[in-house]
């Protein structure tokens, strides 16, 4: 790194971007261009774009955009509200919202009539989709924002009878999206978060995909469990494993619990850990084991036991994902935890504290002291109420820094939902009752996240944006209304402004199409009109997502 380059730092070209300061931006970008798609902080995932729109800067916009920025790139908690492109839009800033059109057009193919089309499709509109494909019949490969085409969207919905309704009309099987993922690389590598029965349904859509022309590669034949395939393509395997487009042939069919044909890719020279690196605010960080912990979430134990034989480290690190052990051990899969455990890994207090494991939620605390400070943080997200009332009573008070998070894990903990938990005294209204019993012990229920100065929203703000996912999560309107009125009853702003959306949880809760919150919301004295601006009110919320009842 030369000496120009270590001069300038993120917050530079983050405040070069808010000003509209042209000039220094250019210099920026041309001595560091790593920092154009730099997170500010781990904890804070503002990049410079997203200045650039807070200052309305229309030429600083294009300039981060041709040197690589990302409109599409939110800010954690809530990504979808903070992309730059949506900020933009939700403030009526047209000469920016025109130049990323052009380029997301330019780079991604994307039009306003592709986002129609591939919006039926994700919706399970059939009528409309197959009334705009008369009409256009080369809409069958308009994509959307993110280079995605309808085909993308039916595979996760888990239809196969949409993704055949567009292949019979010649929707491109191999088109790959702005991330260069293919549309068989989405069937067989989905979400883990899925409900049971839908792994079959991707399975017997990645059948279809291949049937009607998808490229039937190592990678395609080890992900669909066919030895024959992966034994007849193995001179494609050493290809295949350095391949970035996809994802690594063992993780995906580690995830799809294929042992044989993992058994071949081992055989060949692939890495049980499939590591890669990451990078986060400027750092590089290894990452490894990715293979295992699916292995471990699926239940796939002939796959963990193969891999552990094979030299993968029992204790995965993964960004944020917890550990492998966790999974076989909550959800009573004694088999596969103990083997774990044999292998070295090391449990979790989050484990210990969903299981009600206080013998060896002790005996790890004793072998790893320094995890005794974030002991409340598990306690909470696992719902255990002794060892948060215990915390609360017998420990140092919390911090005032501290304690906008711990609010936010009992509303986190609630989206645990029933996942697996191998308790049968786990009880879900616990999460609300240690919510409770923050609140009992001081803890203001108006304080704000301090992750940024911008990002600025209350508990109550935080839970307008959670909407319920009953199919995922088991979530019911009664507990979201309880979780509202425990925090009002003790004493939560229903009218506080923050900063980054200049909005209310009113207005929230209506961006979020939430119509039993915003009822309960009024109920309570929430301001229908209070907004920090005219395009942040909760009708005009409601307006722009078009959601007509409330």
């Amino acid at each position: 790194m030369s000496s120009e380059e270590q001069a300038y730092t993120i917050l530079d070209i983050c405040s070069a971007a808010e000003k509209g300061d042209t000039a220094l931006l250019k210099n920026v970008i041309a001595a560091a261009p790593h920092l154009v798609r730099q997170d500010t902080a781990a904890n804070d995932e503002h990049q410079a774009i997203h200045h650039a729109v807070y200052g309305g800067h229309t030429e600083a916009v294009r300039l981060l955009l041709a040197a690589g920025a990302d409109p599409l790139n939110g800010i954690y908690p809530h990504r979808e509200a903070t992309t730059a492109y949506a900020m933009a839009q939700d403030r009526g800033m047209t000469d920016i919202v025109e130049v990323i059109d052009a380029w997301l057009s330019e780079h991604r193919g994307a039009s306003s009539a592709g986002q129609q089309f591939t919006e039926a499709a994700e919706a399970g509109d059939y009528d409309t989709l197959i009334r705009m494909l008369d009409g256009q019949p080369d809409l069958i490969n308009a994509t959307d924002v993110r280079g995605r085409t309808a085909l993308f969207k039916a595979i996760d919905r888990g239809t196969p009878s949409m993704v055949n309704l567009l292949l019979d009309r010649g929707t491109a099987v191999d088109h790959r999206d702005a991330n260069g993922e293919s549309p068989l690389a989405a069937c067989l590598f989905h979400s883990w978060k899925v409900p049971e029965d839908q792994y079959a349904v991707y399975t017997a859509i990645g059948g279809i995909l291949i049937g009607r022309g998808a490229p039937y590669t190592v990678w395609a034949a080890a992900a669909m469990g066919d030895v024959e395939g992966v034994h007849r393509k193995r001179d494609e395997i050493e290809e295949a494993l350095q391949d970035a487009n996809d994802p690594h042939p063992v993780t995906v069919t580690a995830f799809r619990g294929h042992a044989e044909a993992l058994h071949l890719l081992l055989d060949a020279g692939a890495d049980p850990d499939a590591p890669y690196t990451i990078n986060v605010a400027g750092e590089t960080i290894d990452q490894w084991g990715q293979p295992l912990w699916l292995a471990c979430n699926r239940g796939h134990h002939e796959v963990v036991e193969l891999l552990l034989k094979r030299g993968a480290r029992a204790n995965v690190a993964l960004y944020a994902s917890g550990s492998a052990v966790q999974w076989p051990y909550q959800a009573g899969n004694r088999r596969t935890a103990d083997l774990m455990f044999l292998y070295g890994a090391v449990g979790d207090p989050l484990s210990y504290c969903l299981i009600g494991d206080m013998a060896a939620l002790s005996e790890h605390l004793a072998a790893h002291p320094d995890e005794g400070k974030s002991l409340l943080w598990s306690a909470l997200l696992a719902g255990n109420e002794t060892v948060v009332e215990h915390t609360l009573t017998h420990e140092p008070p919390v911090p005032k820094e501290q304690q906008f998070t711990l609010l936010s894990q009992a509303i986190r903990g609630w989206r645990i939902g029933n996942l697996k938990i191998n308790n049968e005294n786990w009880d879900r209204r616990s999460l609300q009752r240690n919510l409770e019993r923050l609140l009992d012990h001081g803890f203001n229920p108006n304080l704000r996240n301090n992750r940024t100065s911008r990002a600025d929203f209350t508990i109550l703000h935080h839970l307008a944006a959670k909407t319920c996912n009953a199919a995922a999560y088991g979530h019911t309107e009664e507990e979201m209304i309880n979780f509202a009125r425990v925090l009002i009853d003790a004493g939560a702003d229903v009218n506080a402004l923050e900063t980054q959306l200049m909005s209310t949880p009113l207005a929230w809760a209506a961006r979020q199409g939430n119509g039993t919150l915003v009822r309960y919301l009024l109920s309570r004295g929430a301001d229908p009109d209070l907004a920090g601006s005219a395009w942040a009110t909760p009708m005009a919320w409601a307006e722009r997502k078009n959601h007509e009842d409330i």
